[in-house]
């Protein structure tokens, strides 16, 4: 079965998340804005390699052991092929938990993906509550403890931009 590209980043994006908030001030202060720039070929979800951006930023509040992380972002999915490009959203909050022993609670809130298409409309939908437990140990893996909403999949993207 093919990885959920939503997911994957959705992991590697909290860690990443959790690391900035980890350095950042004690209490709460304004919000910091973060630019975010990630492009990588996705070569899993279809059957040929699909160009992947992640652009935008994501602001940043930090109080004691709480960060809260709103993002505005735009999602790019391409084939290098044929020039076919679907761009979506990143919307909603992801609040971060660093507990007592060191461990970090993720909860993902809102629209991980949003994607339409010209004359189709949504053909992919990812949006709900995720919470996912990252141990004090980061030689261990994280856990999603609890799933609610709709989950799409990268996948559902492949027939539109294979034609």
């Amino acid at each position: 079965m093919k990885t959920i590209l939503a997911r994957s980043l959705a992991c590697a994006f909290a860690v990443a998340t959790m690391a900035a908030g980890s350095a950042g001030a004690a209490h709460a202060g304004p919000p910091e804005v973060i630019p975010v720039d990630i492009s990588f070929v996705d070569d899993f979800s279809c059957s040929f390699p699909v160009n992947v951006s992640l652009k935008g930023e994501f602001k940043q509040v930090i109080n004691n052991n709480r960060t809260v992380n709103v993002f505005n972002q735009v999602w790019t999915f391409s084939n290098p092929a044929n020039g076919k490009t679907l761009t979506g959203v990143n919307k909603g909050p992801d609040i971060i938990t660093t507990n007592p022993d060191g461990s970090q609670t993720v909860r993902s809130i809102g629209i991980f993906f949003r994607v339409n298409t010209p004359g189709a409309g949504n053909v992919l939908l990812s949006a709900g509550v995720r919470v996912i437990q990252f141990p004090a140990d980061p030689s261990q893996s994280p856990q999603v403890t609890f799933e609610g909403g709709q989950r799409g999949s990268p996948s559902q993207l492949c027939p539109y931009l294979a034609s």
